[in-house]
């Protein structure tokens, strides 16, 4: 019996890890410059908005639900039908 595992990660996943790998690069680089404390407060600034932007990403799956709910909306519009307009009812 072969195994076979899923090793593509969502692509969400992976802009929240390489994000947050430059983040904390540039955290180190700035700390060994010294310049840390002096920034601080911009520094928390910015990783907390950068935090919540990546918290609002959705994933391909909750994407194509997304979109495949839509689509099952509209074909439910669709079957509904439609009131006769005002020159359907004159004739």
């Amino acid at each position: 019996m072969v195994t076979v595992l899923d090793t593509v990660p969502s692509p969400k996943d992976r802009w929240a890890l390489f994000s947050r790998a430059s983040d904390v690069l540039a955290l180190a680089q700035i700390k060994s410059k010294g310049d840390y404390e002096q920034h601080k407060e911009a520094i928390d600034a910015i990783l907390s908005t950068e935090n919540a932007a990546l918290l609002q990403v959705i994933g391909l799956q909750e994407l194509l639900d997304r979109v495949g709910a839509q689509g099952t909306m509209r074909k439910k519009d669709d079957a509904v039908p439609k009131p006769p307009s005002h020159d359907e009812e004159s004739t």
